[in-house]
């Protein structure tokens, strides 16, 4: 893996699996829920499934707090 699977300073708020990143089209996550909808291209041959992960920066007030990361599937 190139890069780390987790952020620094950043603690890991969601994790949603498996995901086919190649075949996605859109993402949207519902906050009061905690439920992420996805819509897939169905014409695309994409099979990799992918992990996606939501860190919350534990040392930000404000701002950009949130970031999410594309983790290699199992």
């Amino acid at each position: 893996m190139k890069e780390k699977p987790f952020v620094e300073g950043s603690g890991l708020i969601a994790l949603f699996s498996p995901i086919i990143k190649d075949a996605l089209l859109r993402e949207v996550l519902e906050r009061e829920r905690g439920v992420l909808l996805i819509w897939y291209d169905v014409s695309s041959d994409a099979m990799l499934p992918y992990m996606l992960a939501l860190f919350r920066r534990l040392d930000a007030s404000q701002g950009d707090i949130f970031s999410w990361r594309w983790l290699p599937g199992a």
